[in-house]
C-alpha cells in the first residue's frame, strides 16, 4: 500500500470483501527516499485501522546510491513484501498494477528491442517464493475505474512526486501514452494478448519437456543445490526448448537473481553440440560441466554454483529474525540458539575451506568467525553440527512460473 489511488482502491476492495476464504493484511514500504514517506505510511495505517485490516510499515535501508534507483527500489520492495508474507503466513502478495501499467511495460520492452513472448508484459500471477504467489488482479482494469471507486467512497489518495519525474523512462512514456486515441491503445492491448498467447504456448512446450525428463529420471536435483541432466534426453528436445531449459538451470543452480543474457545462453547451447567430456563453462554464476555416466551415451550435464573470485554474498544475522535466504539457493531457518550465537551465514569458501563445490555451501559463524553450524552435507567432513533447517530452493527456482500463464 503506497497510499496512491491504485493501491488504495485495492485496499478498499479488500476491506469490502465478503469472501470468508480470504484474510487480508496490508504493508507499506518506506524506501527512505522522501521525507513525506513516513507521513504517507501513517495515513495508510490509519485507513487500515478504520477498516479493520492489520498494517505494517517495512523499511528499506540498503541502497548505496549506485545502479538504477527505480529498479533497485522495486527489487527491494518485493524482497521486503515476500519476507513479510512469509513471516505472517500469507500465501500471496497482491499489488494494484492495472491496464495502463501493462501497456507501459509492453512499450518499454518493445523500445528495448524485445520481440515475441517478451512483449507479453506482467503476469496476472507468478511465483515469489515457495508457498507465496504474486497476484495482479487489475491488469485488465483501467486506472480511471479505480480512481472512480475512491471518488465514490470519498477517499483521498497520496500523490507521489516521482510519478511526475520525466527523468524516469516510465513517466515519460506514461505522458506519451496519454495522447494516444482509443484505437491506438486497442492496438497495444491486442499486441499484448498475442504476446501472452505466444508465451503460454512456449511455456507449455517447456513444461511438457520438463515433465518428460523428470519421468525418465533424466533430471536430478541434489540437496547440495547441484543439478544433473542426462545429455541424451536433453538433446532430444527442440533447440528453442533446450535454450529455455539452459536458462532455467543456470539461474537456479547459479543463484543469480535474473536469467543470463539470451545471446550468451544461445552461445552456450551451441557449444554443447558435439562437446567432449572435458567440457566446462561458466555463465551467470553457474558452472556447467560434462561428466561420464554409466548407461548414457553422451554423459551427464552438471550445473552447480561457481565460487568465482568472491563467492556468494554473506548474510548478516539480525536480532529477532530466524528465516534467511542464502544466495537465492537455500532457505535457512535458524533455531533460537543458532540465532543468538550467530553473526553471519556465509559460504564455506569465505573461510578458505572446501573443494570446488563444497566452498559454495552455507555455514554459520559467530561474531568472531568461528563455525557454529554447516550445511548437512558438510557436517561429517568438518565435524560440526548441521543447520537445524536448511533446504535447497533450486528445484523451486527451476520450476518457478512454469504454469503461471495457465492461471487466469
Amino acid at each position: 500500500m503506497s497510499g496512491g489511488p491504485d493501491s488504495l482502491a485495492l485496499l478498499r476492495l479488500a476491506a469490502l470483501s465478503q469472501n470468508p476464504n480470504w484474510c487480508f493484511a496490508a504493508a507499506t514500504v518506506d524506501h527512505g527516499l522522501r521525507p513525506e514517506a513516513a507521513c504517507e505510511a501513517r495515513y495508510v495505517a490509519e485507513l487500515c485501522r478504520a477498516w479493520a485490516i492489520p498494517h505494517q510499515t517495512l523499511f528499506w535501508t540498503g541502497w548505496d546510491g549506485t545502479g538504477n534507483l527505480q529498479a533497485e527500489a522495486r527489487a527491494a520492495r518485493y524482497r521486503l513484501l515476500t519476507s513479510h508474507a512469509e513471516e505472517i503466513g500469507a500465501s500471496a502478495v497482491i499489488v494494484a498494477h492495472h491496464r495502463q501499467d501493462q501497456r507501459e511495460t509492453h512499450c518499454l520492452a518493445k523500445a528495448r528491442g524485445h520481440q515475441g513472448a517478451r512483449l507479453a508484459g506482467m503476469r496476472a500471477a507468478r511465483d515469489l517464493a515457495p508457498g507465496v504467489k504474486l497476484l495482479r488482479p487489475f491488469l485488465s482494469i483501467d486506472p480511471a475505474r479505480l480512481a472512480a471507486l475512491l471518488g465514490k467512497e470519498g477517499i483521498e489518495a497520496v500523490a507521489d512526486p516521482s510519478n511526475q519525474d520525466r527523468r524516469f523512462a516510465r513517466v515519460a512514456l506514461r505522458e506519451a501514452l496519454a495522447l494516444y486515441d482509443v484505437e491506438q491503445l486497442a492496438e497495444i492491448d491486442q499486441a499484448i494478448i498475442r504476446a501472452c498467447e505466444q508465451r503460454r504456448e512456449e511455456m507449455g512446450r517447456l513444461a511438457a519437456v520438463i515433465t518428460r525428463l523428470d519421468a525418465a529420471g533424466a533430471l536430478v536435483f541434489e540437496a547440495s543445490g547441484r543439478v544433473r541432466v542426462d545429455r541424451d534426453a536433453f538433446e532430444t528436445s527442440e533447440r528453442q526448448v533446450r535454450r529455455a531449459l539452459l536458462s532455467r538451470l543456470l539461474t537456479a543452480a547459479g543463484g543469480a537473481p535474473e536469467a543470463p543474457d539470451r545471446d550468451k545462453v544461445t552461445r552456450l547451447e551451441r557449444a554443447l553440440d558435439g562437446c567432449e567430456v572435458a567440457f566446462v563453462r561458466t555463465l551467470g554464476g553457474a558452472r556447467v560441466s560434462l561428466t561420464p555416466s554409466p548407461g548414457t551415451r553422451k554423459g551427464t550435464l552438471v550445473f552447480e554454483r561457481e565460487f568465482g573470485r568472491k563467492g556468494p554474498l554473506s548474510v548478516h544475522v539480525s536480532n529477532g529474525l530466524r528465516r534467511y535466504l542464502f544466495d537465492e539457493r537455500f532457505d535457512i531457518v535458524l533455531s533460537d540458539e543458532e540465532a543468538e550465537e550467530a553473526g553471519w551465514i556465509m559460504p564455506l569458501g569465505a573461510l578458505g575451506r572446501g573443494n570446488l563445490h563444497d566452498k559454495t555451501l552455507p555455514c554459520l559463524v559467530d561474531r568472531s568467525g568461528a563455525l557454529i553450524a554447516v550445511h548437512p552435507l558438510l557436517a561429517d567432513k568438518l565435524e560440526r553440527p548441521s543447520f537445524s533447517n536448511a533446504f535447497s530452493r533450486v528445484p523451486w527456482r527451476f520450476g518457478a512460473d512454469l504454469h503461471a500463464d495457465a492461471q487466469r
